[in-house]
């Protein structure tokens, strides 16, 4: 696993606190999200999330018929994506064949992750724009901007710049590279660490070392407490380093000429041949992975969060 450009940065995740966890049945739980996994901006329309734990596969295909989430109706737009965020992934999921039920079991056990840390951003986003655009207080607000500009590695305040790192990756991109870092849930860094994306640390204590590391090398993997946490760090990561300033340029691109969000994850990543040490073979292996699963359907799919459905398990 070369990841010659993953800069581990840190990803501040605001506290919330929701239920505590319901059993539904043997194995499977729904539990309060980690303190450090944020909401979106409360009310109506915001996101009311629950994070699940299975032991095994079988248990997450239960759980998902129970919320009748099914992925063929999801890429239809018959169907939105419940707000269930996996704990971690069945450790047995290497044991589903790949074509006979791993693809679809990894694809919506991280879906709801990668829409939910999309939202985060877009929540930042709005209220970036809506000062720009002079619809809400710059005083009321000057505070918060000069946190969200250090938050996102700027020195300096630089309105234009911060725009451009705080926005969404492409749901395609992400689910092709978690399916290409993890081997579709299956890596020792995602069973043990939750660790979908590849990145690395340089902290003591905070990775899991590689099997083949180098002498003198002394970077691990990092690892993290939910699936979800892994999908943030990775969203961040590219939003940040400068390994991925032309992902970001190319990002701002596709937005300002209105291209339709079906095209965004191909075209964007061509942009991360400084994401592994295999380079341009890389961004080839993503698109194909994109391409060869229709991971653009994802593209525009919504999330909805319904506590009485989920603590019903209908």
């Amino acid at each position: 696993m070369g990841t010659a450009g993953r800069v581990v940065l840190p990803v501040l995740l605001c506290a919330t606190a929701l239920a505590t966890f319901l059993v539904l049945a043997a194995g499977v739980r729904i539990m309060a999200p980690p303190r450090e996994l944020e909401t979106p901006a409360p009310g109506p329309e915001g996101i009311r999330i629950h994070l699940f734990r299975v032991a095994a596969s079988a248990e997450l295909e239960q759980l998902f018929g129970w919320h009748g989430y099914e992925l063929g109706a999801v890429r239809t737009g018959e169907a939105p994506v419940p707000a269930l965020l996996a704990g971690a992934l069945p450790r047995d999921l290497g044991t589903v064949p790949l074509h006979g039920g791993r693809k679809s079991l990894f694809l919506a056990a991280v879906l709801p992750s990668v829409l939910y840390c999309n939202e985060l951003v877009l929540v930042r986003r709005h209220r970036l724009e809506q000062l720009r655009n002079g619809e809400a207080t710059p005083a009321a607000s000057a505070e918060w901007v000069r946190a969200l500009a250090d938050r996102y590695g700027l020195e300096e305040l630089a309105p234009e710049e911060l725009l451009r790192r705080v926005d969404t990756v492409p749901v395609a991109l992400a689910l092709a590279q978690a399916a290409v870092e993890s081997g579709w849930g299956t890596s020792r860094f995602a069973r043990q660490g939750n660790a979908l994306f590849g990145v690395r640390t340089w902290v003591r204590d905070e990775g899991l070392a590689p099997d083949d590391i180098g002498p003198g090398r002394t970077y691990g993997v990092r690892r993290y407490r939910t699936v979800a946490h892994s999908v943030c760090s990775y969203i961040h990561n590219l939003n940040v380093s400068d390994h991925y300033a032309s992902f970001r340029e190319a990002r701002q691109r596709l937005r300002r000429d209105g291209v339709a969000r079906g095209r965004w994850g191909h075209e964007l990543a061509g942009h991360l041949h400084r994401y592994s040490e295999q380079g341009e073979r890389y961004t080839e292996t993503v698109r194909l992975v994109i391409s060869g699963n229709a991971l653009d359907d994802f593209e525009t799919v919504t999330l909805t969060g319904e506590p009485d459905q989920a603590a019903a398990g209908s």
